[in-house]
């Protein structure tokens, strides 16, 4: 049976999967492309790569073939390919890094000296402040689950949220990060937040934000309802970290908290609760 375009896509992106644990941050797709994936030994990258460049030339201009070359890119690193790490980073993510000029630091630190009390070094003084804010770690999980009801209300007030979304709070430890959305499928997410890693009261709210509601999951349950299931729009069902993709998803979870706790609509909420 001939495969289409985007059911070729996903069986790329699902076969690099198999090479890299993260690769695929989700996949709520047909299981049985899934299924078959995980029933073969892993592709070779070199294979990969190839058949990647065979969908690329079927391909016209858009975000299917922006994420293929994406994986196309990656599939070549996996294969032992050379090039620079800003060549990787435009291919994967179709913008090129530059360094940020160190003036910006220096602004940054000159503002930091007048805004944090104390006195001493610089960076001990921001570390005394985040000590003097730091969530116990028994008051992490009831301080998220606060934060996610409240966020839900508000991202309510600047998108439809679908009928019968929602996210599952889980407690972790011992993980290299701090916190983490998977997007399960069903308009579902499971949100872990690794309590071993010390986390200030404003942390625990930005990444709040950034996981759940405006940020992740919010954009993932309003993609499957409107993309895959109001559309049919099988590619929005896999979600690949070195892709253009990423890089939208993260754009979006970064700027959840300025959208919920910034401008007019935040200060009306505010004064309406009578803070």
């Amino acid at each position: 049976m001939t495969q289409s375009a985007v059911e070729r896509y996903l069986l790329l992106g699902l076969q690099l999967g198999r090479h890299v644990d993260g690769i695929v941050d989700a996949y709520f797709g047909p299981p049985e492309l899934a299924a078959a994936v995980e029933a073969e030994p892993p592709v070779d990258p070199r294979a990969l790569a190839a058949d990647a460049e065979a969908l690329l030339d079927e391909l016209e201009d858009g975000w299917l073939r922006d994420q293929v070359v994406g994986l196309r890119t990656y599939a070549g690193v996996l294969a032992g390919e050379s090039g620079s790490y800003a060549d990787e980073v435009e291919g994967c993510y179709g913008v090129r890094p530059h360094y940020t000029d160190e003036a910006v630091f220096t602004a940054a630190h000159e503002r930091l000296e007048k805004l944090l009390p104390g006195d001493g070094p610089l960076a001990e003084r921001h570390q005394r402040w985040e000590a003097s804010i730091r969530v116990p770690t028994e008051q992490v999980e009831g301080t998220i689950a606060a934060v996610i009801e409240e966020a839900r209300a508000w991202t309510r007030g600047l998108v439809e949220l679908p009928d019968g979304e929602g996210v599952v709070l889980e407690i972790v430890r011992d993980k290299p990060w701090l916190a983490f959305c998977g997007y399960l499928g069903d308009l579902r997410s499971r949100i872990a937040v690794n309590v071993t890693l010390p986390i200030s009261a404003i942390e625990l709210l930005i990444l709040t934000l950034h996981e759940a509601y405006p940020g992740h999951h919010a954009e993932r349950c309003c993609k499957e309802h409107l993309l895959v299931r109001g559309r049919g729009l099988l590619e929005e069902t896999l979600v690949l970290v070195p892709t253009p993709q990423s890089l939208v998803t993260e754009g979006i979870a970064k700027l959840a908290p300025e959208m919920l706790l910034e401008g007019d609509a935040t200060r009306t909420r505010i004064s309406s609760a009578g803070v």
